[in-house]
């Protein structure tokens, strides 16, 4: 039995009563938090370490505190500029999709006094147990923006309630079914790696797609454009004596159906041990003609051209804003 938006009252066939307790609870002291003021609270206590959402605008990563904090800043001065005196959000379903993993559905009320500021719109988020909080993975909100300041935050009814499912028979993406995606994949890309077979592994790729390093930004058009990074590695192992490069699939996510988001700990192997430091890398797949191919691939590692440079880790990982501002300067 699947139900719409404007259907979503607690059935006991489908609505876990735990579950909506637990994300009821998380609705109300966030919400709490952002009519007060109190951002950094929010982005610190309860937000994924990597959080994705979406609007009619599109879809966006958060992945550091601060940049949550900056986004919340701008929906917390959108309630003051208008006046609020409530923001509500009151859950109509929640289920447990894994032990620390809950989807639930809820709609939106912001108001002065008894007047609404906007519409009531209707949102569904993911709950993930991290560090033992339950903190906001992704979250669908059905609008055409933002409750951002200088955005219009018209309620879109059915942007993204029609893949909406809470029938409990029925096939829901969960982060199970996304690590799991990601780990097979980025084991592919390895073999291909391991065994020096270049071809096989730019058959990983979707042409255009992107290649991101610490400190520079490259698109691929063609296979040939993956062979300098494919080239370094291989250097890289043979100076080392590694027979292998393992990656470890850390998180992933889908950020929308058919798009996923992961992450992984890159390390070269010699005799089965470490003889590098482990890299931080994310790579984003699209589910195209019935496979899964690259689009995108990031890692920690800078000057990774030209050919005679030696490849260099560094601790930290660009993130998707840091690269989006710098690719659009």
């Amino acid at each position: 039995m699947a139900q719409t938006p404007d259907n979503l009252d607690t059935d006991p066939n489908l609505c876990d009563t735990r579950a909506q307790e637990i994300y009821q609870t998380h609705l109300d002291i966030t919400s709490a938090l952002v009519l007060s003021g109190d951002t950094h609270t929010f982005a610190r206590d309860h937000i994924a370490s990597v959080f994705i959402y979406r609007t009619g605008e599109g879809t966006t990563v958060v992945e550091t505190v601060e940049d949550q904090n900056k986004d919340m800043q701008k929906v917390s001065q959108w309630l003051i500029n208008r006046g609020a005196t409530e923001y509500h959000r009151i859950a109509r379903q929640a289920r447990f999709l894994s032990p620390n993993m809950i989807e639930g559905f809820h709609t939106t009320y912001a108001m002065h006094g008894a007047v609404n500021l906007t519409k009531p719109y209707h949102s569904r988020q993911l709950l993930r147990l991290e560090d033992g909080q339950w903190r906001t993975q992704m979250a669908e909100h059905e609008l055409a923006a933002c409750l951002f300041i200088n955005k219009t935050p018209t309620p879109m009814p059915g942007l993204f309630s029609g893949p909406w499912q809470l029938d409990r028979a029925a096939p829901t993406h969960s982060e199970a079914d996304a690590i799991r995606i990601y780990a097979d994949a980025i084991a592919q890309m390895d073999d291909d790696m391991n065994s020096d077979d270049f071809d096989s592994w730019t058959t990983r790729f979707a042409l255009l797609a992107q290649m991101h390093h610490y400190d520079g930004d490259f698109n691929i058009q063609h296979p040939e454009d993956l062979r300098p990074f494919f080239t370094r590695i291989r250097n890289r192992m043979h100076e080392l004596g590694a027979t292998h490069i393992k990656r470890t699939a850390t998180f992933a996510a889908f950020s929308e159906p058919g798009r996923i988001l992961g992450y992984h700990d890159a390390v070269l192997l010699r005799d089965g041990a470490p003889c590098f430091t482990p890299v931080k890398s994310r790579q984003i797949y699209e589910h195209r003609d019935g496979q899964w191919l690259c689009v995108s691939i990031t890692n920690s590692m800078k000057a990774a051209f030209p050919s005679d440079t030696v490849l260099q880790p560094t601790p930290a990982l660009p993130t998707i804003r840091q690269i989006e501002e710098r690719m659009t300067k």
